[in-house]
């Protein structure tokens, strides 16, 4: 059975700014992960990431850019990974989506195509990683940005 984390959040921020935070490579190093991501759909891109002393590579690929509003890209990781395989490599899907709402803009992460048996601790661990980035990681990215603009 196949697993979907879903988190929404409402920042005081244009769409602008958020889809900038989520397409530009240079913020997304700052929030997410470094990698040489391109807002193109077909463009295939990595992620790299150190942490706890572990560190690897994720294989992605864009599958959709709708700007402001929707992106999506695949999530790859190999069995070997040391952060997310623990015995099993997934392929899954991550889209964002971007609503203007009166207090400035609401973000939908979708992270699915878990894999409930294989993808259980990857998961887990990503529920909470992306809870973390998304709460305190991507407001800190964009208000730097903001002050860099003034």
């Amino acid at each position: 059975m196949n697993q979907t984390i879903v988190i929404e959040k409402t920042y005081p921020y244009s769409p602008e700014e958020v889809w900038d935070a989520l397409t530009d490579v240079e913020q997304m190093g700052e929030w997410l992960m470094q990698g040489n991501f391109k807002p193109l759909v077909g463009h295939s891109f990595q992620f790299s990431y150190s942490m706890d002393g572990k560190s690897g590579t994720l294989d992605c690929k864009v599958l959709e850019v709708k700007k402001p509003h929707r992106l999506s890209y695949t999530w790859t990781w190999g069995s070997e990974d040391p952060m997310f395989a623990h015995g099993a490599g997934g392929s899954t899907t991550v889209t964002y989506i971007i609503d203007p709402v009166a207090e400035g803009s609401k973000l939908r992460l979708e992270h699915s195509g878990f894999d409930s048996e294989k993808n259980a601790t990857a998961f887990q661990m990503l529920t909470g990683g992306w809870q973390h980035k998304l709460d305190a990681m991507l407001p800190a990215a964009i208000e730097k940005r903001q002050k860099v603009a003034a």
